[in-house]
């Protein structure tokens, strides 16, 4: 199956969501979607945060994988994001995303869910460029934290994480 690609750019999405869902049944499925905001886009609001949601779900003989590739740059996003696999006695679940900041605000949390014995769920935020994110991360899966070029993470509760990274970069000044 191709990837699909949705690009917004200088868009404003006040209420609502997004959700990218993969449901397998008995056979196997991929899904990738490639998710860029950019360009002075707005996603929700201080006092209305949405959600972007990515979902794999399979039972019996099937199972699905769901790839969410989320690129946020020169833009606002007020939302959570959640990687959520849901597997009922199936080969196994797992959802996948990859999140990309740079030079934007991200205000909400993160969060991986698994439903069932073989379910996984992963999530990477890379911050990069001067951004900022004011949130949390937690859930049952996997998840990593990458912070380069003066990004900040200000984290507003108790968060989880397999790996976090901070990249510091020095210019040597002569004089």
């Amino acid at each position: 199956m191709q990837p699909t690609n949705i690009t917004l750019a200088d868009s404003n999405i006040i209420n609502g969501g997004i959700e990218t869902i993969v449901i397998a049944k008995e056979n196997k499925g991929i899904h990738t979607v490639n998710l860029n905001i950019k360009d002075g886009s707005i996603i929700g609001a201080a006092n209305n945060k949405q959600t972007i949601y990515a979902s794999a779900s399979a039972q019996g003989a099937g199972s699905a994988t769901q790839n969410l590739n989320l690129s946020v740059a020169d833009s606002t996003i007020y939302s959570d994001v959640l990687a959520l696999s849901e597997s009922e006695n199936s080969a196994g679940t797992t959802t996948n995303v990859n999140m990309n900041v740079a030079r934007s605000y991200w205000e909400g949390n993160a969060y991986t869910l698994n439903s069932g014995d073989k379910a996984g769920s992963d999530l990477d935020i890379n911050l990069s460029d001067s951004s900022v994110w004011k949130g949390k991360v937690s859930g049952a899966g996997d998840a990593s934290v990458s912070l380069q070029n003066g990004s900040v993470w200000n984290v507003t509760g108790s968060s989880t994480v397999d790996a976090l990274a901070v990249i510091l970069s020095f210019k040597r000044q002569y004089g």
